[in-house]
């Protein structure tokens, strides 16, 4: 390689591990943030639907009265 310095190999190792790591770091949260946000809409729609059983409830009973 044509390095004169022998430490630089291994300053140059442990640069090219942490690089290494964040890249697999920033991938993983991007996949948690995907699922976040797959939770939150799922969670969305579902107090939708019990907004709505709520209210269809709600008008059963003015209804019956």
């Amino acid at each position: 390689l044509g390095i004169s310095y022998g430490p630089v190999i291994a300053l140059l190792a442990g640069l090219i591990s942490l690089i290494i790591k964040i890249l697999l770091m920033d991938i993983e949260r991007s996949r948690n943030e995907t699922k976040l946000n797959r939770l939150i809409q799922k969670i969305a729609i579902l107090e939708g639907e019990i907004d709505r059983l709520q209210a269809d409830r709600e008008s059963e009973k003015t209804r019956d009265r």
